[in-house]
């Protein structure tokens, strides 16, 4: 329980242990920097190029989910963060939708274009029909640009 924490910037190192006394689990979180650039993480991808690139079966029905994330310069997280991100997929997929977890959030999930939730949302992209490279990027204001790779099968 952290009712008496008093919020000072720094860092906070969380240590549990086990039956044992010794340390079986550590966690440490550092307070953010202003926000710097855009990171993609693509979600857990059961299969990949030869290149380590997300690969998608040319079908028009293979998803891909990917977690954007607002950073600071250090690459940690910006919570505070909710400033507005837009999408485009160019090449042999299509963007799908977006999420931000929000549920006061009215934007509508089909338009190319969600606010941040806490510093993160998720994109999905959708292959085509036929094979080829797709790139994912992601623009807001203020931040660097960021471009994932795709490779479509």
């Amino acid at each position: 329980m952290w009712y008496d924490a008093v919020y000072q910037p720094g860092e906070i190192k969380v240590v549990a242990y086990g039956e044992d006394g010794r340390p079986a689990a550590e966690k440490t979180v550092r307070t953010a920097g202003r926000p710097h650039h855009i990171e993609l993480v693509p979600s857990y991808v059961e299969k990949t190029s030869p290149g380590g690139l997300p690969l998608l079966d040319a079908d028009g029905k293979d998803l891909l989910y990917v977690t954007v994330k607002v950073m600071d310069k250090d690459g940690n997280l910006c919570p505070a963060d909710s400033r507005e991100m837009e999408f485009s997929v160019s090449g042999a997929a299509s963007y799908r939708a977006s999420a931000n977890g929000d549920p006061t959030c009215l934007y509508i999930f089909h338009k190319p274009v969600m606010p941040a939730f806490n510093g993160m949302l998720t994109v999905i992209v959708c292959s085509g029909d036929a094979p080829g490279k797709a790139t994912l990027t992601v623009r807001a204001k203020g931040l660097r640009p960021a471009s994932l790779d795709i490779e479509v099968r």
